[in-house]
């Protein structure tokens, strides 16, 4: 199954605080650089999708639990300081800046899970 979802221009990225960085799922972990910052995925190349938590972009995390949520959010992904959370989407982004949709990482239960505007992703 592969569909495209958008096109993540870099107008896109600025507004919505999401990047592609790359991502090993057979040991599902975050590729990093020598500094331990993460590395953005290139065309083609699958990826994980995360947002950045921001005042504008408040991320929710999950319903009534607190540990879960904590699990999704990366700091100091790209620069010290910075937070983001973990989607669980693997994505490939193409030169046309369409996004489309790979597998998710971890199988969670979408109902419980808010998105950072605070809608419900029902599977």
């Amino acid at each position: 199954f592969v569909a495209t979802i958008i096109r993540h221009t870099p107008f896109i990225r600025a507004i919505t605080g999401t990047e592609l960085i790359k991502f090993d799922p057979i040991e599902e972990k975050i590729l990093r650089n020598e500094k331990g910052f993460a590395i953005r995925a290139d065309y083609d190349e699958p990826g994980l999708l995360v947002g950045a938590i921001r005042d504008d972009l408040p991320f929710e995390g999950y319903y009534n639990d607190d540990g879960k949520t904590e699990e999704k959010i990366l700091r100091n992904l790209f620069k010290e300081g910075d937070v983001f959370f973990d989607t669980g989407d693997l994505l490939k982004k193409d030169k046309e800046y369409k996004l489309t949709f790979r597998y998710r990482k971890i199988s969670v239960n979408s109902a419980s899970y808010l998105t950072p505007s605070g809608v419900y992703i029902f599977d």
